[in-house]
């Protein structure tokens, strides 16, 4: 029989113990019956931070997520009890609002990073955690651009992209004109392109 139709067969426990034993195909078979509810639950938590989030963070929590199923000897999912009458789906949706939350804490503490925008040739993430952990390699890097910043572009990015403040609102609290906030516009977001491109 078929690898895929033995898996497709196995009782919720099953499939847990199959995936603790790591037994081929059993981790893909549980992304399979479970991703949409974990992206589901992922969603329900970033969709009211979008002023925040770019378009790929809910990415990077699904990555995530899957390194937190992975990671201490599966220690998040040895840790599932069915015996209290939970299901399997619900603990993975918990593990997943979870990680959304633990990525929204990372998020605050660099707000104005996190909405800077994206260029229109960015790329999706689909189902591809390894690419979506690159994102988060350039995120890095981009961290290390913002903090080589002078104060005054630091506070420009602020103003403009995070408080979304029109250019003349700009121009008028950084005492410089309109024609330099767009100028200046352009200068840092080629300089933070480069940055996410030389990865």
């Amino acid at each position: 029989m078929p690898l895929c139709d033995e898996s497709g067969s196995w009782s919720e426990s099953e499939l847990l113990l199959h995936v603790l034993d790591e037994k081929a195909g059993a981790f893909r078979e549980l992304l399979r019956r479970y991703q949409k509810v974990v992206r589901k639950c992922i969603h329900s938590v970033t969709s009211n931070f979008g002023a925040v989030l770019a378009s790929a963070d809910e990415e990077d929590v699904y990555a995530s997520f899957l390194c937190q199923l992975c990671t201490n000897d599966m220690r998040a999912l040895r840790m599932f009890e069915a015996g209290r009458g939970t299901k399997l789906s619900t603990w993975l949706g918990l593990l997943a609002r979870n990680a959304a939350l633990d990525f929204l804490r990372r998020v605050a503490r660099a707000p104005a990073l996190q909405r800077f925008p994206s260029s229109s040739d960015e790329p999706t993430y689909e189902d591809d955690p390894c690419e979506a952990l690159d994102r988060r390699a350039q995120l890095c890097r981009l961290m290390s651009t913002w903090k080589d910043l002078p104060p005054q572009d630091r506070r420009f990015v602020i103003l403009y992209y995070q408080e979304q403040q029109s250019p003349a609102e700009v121009a008028a609290a950084m005492s410089i004109s309109v024609k330099t906030v767009y100028t200046k516009k352009h200068k840092l977001k080629t300089r933070l392109t480069s940055t996410l491109r030389l990865g």
